[in-house]
């Protein structure tokens, strides 16, 4: 896959990619991949109703523009691999937890607090957990 096959759908990737905020590309993405397993080849589909079923918006742009299936479905490919690599890989800094948390959690119930730094070590030793699986 190389090249939209509809200017319309490129254009409305591109806003999405620049202008939508990570949460929301990822939310855009699941919704397009839905669409994509909706797609029947040999149907056309209005442009207004792609760009709602993707955004939850409804534009007022290109209210006469029927795309056939076999190009949506080839455009909608491109516009997930546009989205999903333009969203965020790792989790946001709030939801990881540092090797230092979980220590102690593991330790709270340990009196000496002198085992703490020697445990963080081990925990984080990939050669500790792989003897522990």
């Amino acid at each position: 896959m190389s090249a939209f096959k509809h200017p319309a759908l490129k254009q409305l990737t591109d806003q999405q990619v620049r202008f939508a905020p990570p949460a929301r590309r990822l939310e855009q993405l699941a919704r397009a991949q839905k669409l994509l397993g909706e797609i029947e080849p040999n149907r056309a589909y209005p442009y207004q109703f792609v760009c709602f079923r993707v955004t939850i918006y409804r534009p007022e742009s290109y209210p006469d523009l029927l795309i056939p299936g076999a190009d949506l479905a080839h455009d909608l490919a491109l516009m997930i691999e546009a989205l999903g690599g333009s969203a965020p890989a790792a989790l946001p800094a709030e939801e990881l937890v540092a090797v230092s948390e979980i220590v102690v959690v593991v330790c709270a119930g340990d009196t000496d607090s002198s085992n703490v730094p020697e445990l963080g070590a081990k925990l984080a030793s990939s050669a500790y957990w792989a003897r522990m699986l």
